[in-house]
């Protein structure tokens, strides 16, 4: 079966993300022994396999901080690609990296094509394996490793969420992707990923280094949206819940190409969002009762509210909020602007109440008081290593907005300093030790690369982190 035979068979499948996990792995399987092999004194050309460009903010993060210390610990001599959801790569976070559209042509072809051009491969995006976002965005990480593996290339996910998966999933992941190296952002993760046959170690998400912009970039994004740059700033980072996994389906994207249907729940291309009355029933509580809680806690601390859209698809989620709210909310489109505009807007905040992982990671290193509203395992996770579990308060908790004004009321600044300093600081040796498994794993698959030499300290391996990160380490250790 040819690549146009195998793009057809998915279009007219009656399971189509089983067909391309089909030709996904029979795609991995002929790759061959010793593909495209590394030569020393030509460049090393590495792949990052990921969610880059579809307007994700916490992608972004994760993605340039990947890339920073990759740069950091390999030194000159690399290049580096990137999958992209769209056709363009944000240049703030990734600069001199070239842009691989996943939309050149069919997703399984385009994945291998590019490992097997590629020296290596790294998987960048957070919910690596797991199914509650998109079973297809985990095949193209997935899949991606595998075929670098096969070609016994260089191979590793890195800061990876492992967690439930749907069977066929699961089995891809089981069958092709034991040879890769597994770096995990928890140690949840890294049991999952040993209970899966693979070859996992401990890591960090790679989110908390990020450098944010100057403080006067978040206060004037804010003054541009009625700020009057007194009032204590109350910021919400709002999604909706329950329209997750995102599923390929082309009978839909016919029907809606023909009568507009399905249009309410069109994510892009051919995929869509879940869609029932229950799912609607259900998103409608969330944002009514997360509204009601802005508003008592905007009265009780005479707070300016700011509603953030840290992924563009939330962007519905903010304005439905913002109707709710029915107060001068402003709505951030956190994918109009520089990640570091938006983390630095978040520092700005008083109290954060985020449902975006990302959201609460690029607030905390600030030492910000923040509550997660969790639709699944990664916000408990992110709270409950450091035990802060009472800081998470579940999406479809009956009395949501109760549960967040009772535990905002609670929080201890002093407390809150104390646990952001804790996490952050568990974070930053993690990801060094991170960066250490990394050049390990590239000494065994490249050992003929010069590698920079460098102390055997856990922040040689970090790449230069930004003033505000420097003191807020200094003072913490």
């Amino acid at each position: 079966m040819n690549a146009r035979q195998r793009q057809q068979a998915f279009l007219t499948s009656s399971d189509p993300e089983a067909t391309l996990l089909a030709h996904l792995s029979t795609l991995v399987d002929e790759v061959p022994p010793n593909d495209s092999p590394w030569h020393p004194g030509t460049p090393l050309k590495l792949l990052l396999a990921g969610y880059s460009g579809a307007g994700n903010v916490g992608t972004e993060m994760r993605a340039g901080e990947i890339l920073r210390q990759l740069r950091h610990l390999l030194g000159p001599g690399v290049e580096f690609s990137a999958l992209s959801m769209g056709s363009t790569l944000p240049a703030d976070v990734l600069p001199d990296v070239t842009c691989l559209p996943l939309s050149a042509g069919y997703i399984p072809e385009v994945v291998v094509g590019a490992t097997r051009q590629h020296h290596g491969t790294i998987a960048c995006e957070g919910s690596m394996f797991k199914s509650t976002f998109a079973n297809v965005l985990s095949a193209v990480m997935a899949g991606a490793l595998a075929a670098a593996a096969r070609g016994r290339k260089l191979s590793v996910g890195y800061g990876a969420e492992v967690a439930d998966m749907d069977a066929p999933l699961e089995d891809f992941i089981r069958r092709h992707v034991d040879q890769s190296l597994i770096l995990c952002r928890n140690e949840p993760s890294r049991r999952a990923a040993v209970e899966l046959g693979l070859r996992a170690a401990p890591g960090a998400d790679t989110g908390w280094t990020v450098p944010a912009s100057p403080p006067e970039a978040g206060r004037r994004l804010l003054q541009a949206r009625g700020w009057n740059g007194h009032d204590p700033i109350l910021t919400i980072c709002p999604m909706n819940p329950f329209w997750w996994p995102v599923r390929p389906s082309p009978q839909m994207a016919r029907e809606l190409r023909r009568s507009g249907a399905h249009k309410d729940h069109h994510y892009a291309s051919l995929f869509f969002h879940a869609a029932s009355p229950d799912i609607e029933q259900k998103y409608r509580t969330y944002l009514t009762q997360l509204g009601h809680a802005v508003r008592d806690l905007c009265r009780i601390l005479s707070a300016f509210p700011v509603i953030v859209a840290m992924e563009r698809v939330d962007e519905t989620a903010c304005r439905d909020l913002s109707v709710i709210i029915a107060a001068q909310a402003s709505v951030v489109i956190g994918a109009d602007h520089k990640v570091g505009d938006i983390v630095s807007m978040l520092r700005c905040s008083a109290l954060l109440l985020s449902s975006r992982f990302h959201g609460l990671v690029g607030a905390m290193p600030a030492g910000i008081p923040s509550i997660g509203i969790a639709m699944d395992e990664r916000i408990r996770n992110l709270f409950s290593e450091t035990g802060q579990a009472d800081r998470v308060v579940d999406a479809q908790d009956p009395d949501l907005a109760n549960r967040l004004v009772t535990t905002a009321r609670r929080l201890d600044p002093v407390e809150v300093s104390r646990a952001s300093r804790q996490t952050v600081c568990n974070a930053l040796q993690a990801m060094g030790n991170m960066g250490q498994r990394f050049l390990e794993e590239v000494g065994r698959c490249l050992p003929d690369f010069p590698l920079p030499a460098r102390p055997a300290s856990w922040q040689a391996h970090v790449a230069p982190l930004s003033p505000d990160i420097e003191a807020f380490l200094v003072e913490s250790l």
